[in-house]
């Protein structure tokens, strides 16, 4: 099955969990895909060590999902 997720936040947490969602999907063998749209483009400004950010996006690529700004 292949999912979308939009996100269109720049709450840390709220970016930090569509990304944890998305390797999810991918652990369990679908496709993933994520769009970052208006504030969340800037989704590496708002990494923390409570939030990884950077190292989620990372691991969705290199599972093979997509993202797009």
């Amino acid at each position: 099955m292949r999912f979308l997720i939009l996100i269109s936040s720049d709450n840390p947490e709220v970016v930090w969990n569509a990304f944890r969602i998305s390797n999810l999907i991918l652990d369990q063998g679908d496709q993933a895909s994520v769009f970052l749209n208006g504030p969340s483009v800037a989704y590496q400004k708002i990494d923390s060590q409570r939030f990884p950010i950077r190292k989620l996006a990372r691991d969705l690529v290199l599972k093979g999902g997509h993202l797009w700004a």
